[in-house]
């Protein structure tokens, strides 16, 4: 069964530095365990041609485990994540030039520069002597954003952190603004109510404990809104 992938921006920093991506895909049941793929994770910064930046130091230490993916944010914008996932090496597959895979006993990944396979000879990568004739080690993939030879997912997003601070600080602006006018006009209705109370209190039998509860009671209503 097909996987359906599933990426998400998931978090920022609180310096609005660095974002994380966030691998969602649901795996084992019918589906691939995670641990039955290798991830090699490309993360770019797009401009409005949709030009790529591809942005350094993304940790693919852990292909066969990883879900979560940290890069550096440079700026508000579009930013794509390309998934990898390059079959795991078959003796019994007949690879061309171009072609990558996973290697599990050396765990790394590896790509074709010459015809290899059951219609020829299998030469396993890291494995058969003469292997380095066949297959080049290959630790960034980069270069491949434009390969038809390997599996690959892309997953598009807005990075909106810095917006999302401008306009969380002019909704503070704004909430104050108005808080302040309930604030003004709530203490020119206290001077109000406190004459109320006042002649109110000075019809009953106990005017003073009255009066002064009363007081309290404006007075502590008063600092809920008001600072």
């Amino acid at each position: 069964m097909a996987l359906e992938r599933i990426w998400c921006l998931a978090s920022r920093t609180q310096d609005k530095t660095i974002g994380t991506f966030t691998d969602e895909t649901v795996y084992g049941g019918a589906n691939l365990l995670r641990n039955q793929e290798a991830h090699f994770i490309v993360i770019a910064k797009m401009d409005f041609n949709q030009q790529l930046t591809v942005i350094a130091n993304i940790d693919n230490s852990d292909p066969l485990n990883e879900l979560s993916y940290q890069f550096a944010v440079s700026a508000d914008g579009a930013y794509r994540l390309i998934a990898f996932n390059p079959a795991f090496f078959s003796a019994s597959v007949n690879y061309v030039v171009g072609n990558i895979v996973w290697q599990g006993s050396s765990a790394s990944f590896y790509k074709a520069k010459a015809i290899s396979g059951v219609a020829t000879t299998p030469y396993t990568p890291s494995v058969t002597v003469g292997w380095e004739n066949y297959w080049d080690l290959i630790t960034d993939f980069s270069e491949e954003l434009e390969n038809p030879l390997v599996n690959m997912y892309i997953h598009d997003d807005i990075v909106t952190f810095n917006f999302e601070e401008c306009l969380m600080t002019e909704l503070e602006e704004i909430n104050d603004d108005i808080l302040c006018g309930i604030c003004t006009n709530f203490q020119d209705l206290i001077k109000v109510n406190s004459m109320q109370l006042l002649l109110a209190g000075a019809n009953s039998n106990n005017w003073q404990g009255k009066q002064e509860k009363s007081e309290v009671i404006l007075v502590e209503a008063t600092k809920k809104f008001c600072c």
